[in-house]
């Protein structure tokens, strides 16, 4: 993604940059900083990015790039390298395997591809808008050098990450369990 693509980051330096000249630039700078304000309250529905200060929120918008995708377009193939997440704002997305066996519907507000982010592990699946759809990118080489900068911010993303992903471990081991219990029951 190119330069212009980085909003979050443009829009706090720009708000930066007003500071002092509220007078000369006053509607631009309220609609910089309740811009900055309306994604904070993004990223707080987002269990990753649950129970961080109000200022780790900003930095955490500062590394963000933002970014329109037209319909059926890959936002990631399967085996592709993780070495980005994405949040999904609007629109919707679908994940495949094989690149091709539909597997879910993603809807906003979800954060996509953080398990392969976490764990270093290549891409499972792909993922594929359905429609058009306003997503947030955070690459891991910034998103790591966030968190060796701030440890309390490491320590409640790693800790919300573990969260995150045993809830959906309970989750996959309730299906297999009533899948088991449908086999099993189909046999007899």
């Amino acid at each position: 993604m190119n330069e212009p693509d980085r909003r979050s980051g443009e829009d706090r330096r720009y708000a930066d940059s007003l500071e002092g000249s509220d007078r000369r630039y006053g509607g631009e700078r309220r609609s910089v900083v309740s811009e900055t304000d309306r994604m904070v309250e993004y990223l707080k529905k987002i269990p990753v990015f649950k129970g961080l200060t109000q200022d780790q929120y900003r930095r955490i918008l500062y590394i963000c790039y933002h970014k329109t995708i037209p319909g059926n377009l890959f936002l990631f193939e399967q085996g592709d390298k993780s070495d980005a997440l994405f949040i999904l704002l609007s629109g919707a997305l679908k994940v495949l395997y094989d690149n091709s066996t539909y597997v879910a519907k993603i809807e906003p507000v979800s954060v996509v591809g953080e398990t392969g982010f976490f764990s270093g592990r290549k891409r499972e699946t792909a993922v594929v808008t359905t429609e058009e759809s306003i997503i947030i990118k955070i690459t891991k080489t910034e998103l790591s050098r966030l968190m060796n900068s701030d440890n309390s911010l490491s320590n409640r993303l790693l800790l919300n990450v573990i969260v995150e992903l045993s809830e959906k471990m309970d989750k996959y081991t309730r299906i297999i369990q009533d899948l088991r219990k449908t086999v099993d029951a189909n046999r007899i």
